[in-house]
């Protein structure tokens, strides 16, 4: 009987305390699949983020060394102009005029803010009274004086 109590009491107390294990199991699994799916996200964010700023770049380049593709319009009248055909002479001259304007370089530095003035605070200018060095002192001059 007694052998029976002790495998009885070492039964129940396994039970009662595998309930607890067993939840903090699952609680602790959810949260592993919780934060691997959140940096499984970020990842294909970051990858998708990235492949746009590496075609942004190459495009940058690839105008920068002048390498772009052409234009299907400007294929096509390539083909027109190989054909030689009379009718669409006048819209091959217009598209050419409007290419053109297209294709001209995007300048880096286009977006500042410099607005010029009209008064002119100082001006360079070769002097017969003026001597190697002096541009110097001269600007200090100037600025000496509009204080």
């Amino acid at each position: 009987m007694k052998k029976f109590l002790l495998i009885f009491g070492t039964i129940i107390l396994n039970l009662a305390l595998a309930q607890p294990t067993e939840a903090q199991f699952w609680k602790k699994l959810k949260e592993h699949a919780k934060k691997k799916i959140e940096k499984e996200a970020e990842e294909r964010t970051q990858k998708r983020v990235d492949k746009g700023i590496d075609k942004v770049f190459d495009e940058t380049e690839d105008a920068i060394d002048g390498k772009g593709e052409k234009d299907p319009q400007q294929n096509s009248n390539d083909k027109e102009q190989q054909d030689g055909n009379a009718p669409g002479q006048e819209e091959n001259t217009n598209n050419q005029q409007a290419q053109h304007k297209k294709h001209t370089p995007k300048v880096v530095w286009s977006k500042f803010d410099f607005v010029p003035g009209d008064e002119i605070i100082f001006e360079d200018g070769p002097s017969p009274m003026e001597e190697n060095g002096e541009l110097y002192e001269r600007a200090l001059r100037h600025y000496y004086s509009l204080s």
